[in-house]
């Protein structure tokens, strides 16, 4: 293994990454939006912009709930258990790559080398978890295809 092959896996690693990221901030701009709009306050800008001024400083999690919480109550009483089924799916699933996305942006990365391993490396996330129990240690390996995965 050469060091430009570990350097151009981690340039991959870093721009999946990246798409990573502007794919989840787009799902977060519609989720912001969506809810917004399910106020029907139609073509008057000026009470939108507070709307959306007063949800802006909010992170993934209560965008999310916001979303879900104006969905329901919206459609109150149309809702089919249909319906009820998707929603809940695509809660969890949102929910779940919330907690993915935390984990990707707020651990630590980095390239490692093992001892007499050719490579190259896939790149690690890296957390340092302390408890009342002790600490414990996380090192995940993230290939770059996983995290296109991620982002599609």
């Amino acid at each position: 293994m050469s060091d430009p092959d570990q350097k151009e896996l981690n340039e991959r690693t870093e721009r999946a990454l990246g798409r990573f990221v502007i794919r989840f901030s787009s799902l977060l701009g519609a989720l912001e939006t969506s809810t917004v709009h399910m106020f029907g306050l139609g073509p008057d800008g000026t009470r939108t912009l507070l709307i959306e001024a007063a949800l802006s400083e909010r992170t993934a999690a209560p965008i999310a709930a916001s979303f879900f919480s104006v969905f329901y109550k919206k459609w109150e009483g149309m809702i089919t258990d249909e319906d009820s089924e998707i929603l809940k799916s695509l809660r969890r699933e949102i929910d779940a790559l919330i907690k993915v996305r935390n984990r990707l942006m707020h651990d630590s990365w980095m390239s490692r080398a093992a001892g007499g391993d050719v490579g190259p490396l896939p790149m690690s996330r890296f957390r340092v978890r302390a408890h009342g129990r002790g600490v414990e240690y996380e090192l995940s390996e993230y290939k770059p295809e996983h995290l296109d995965s991620l982002a599609a």
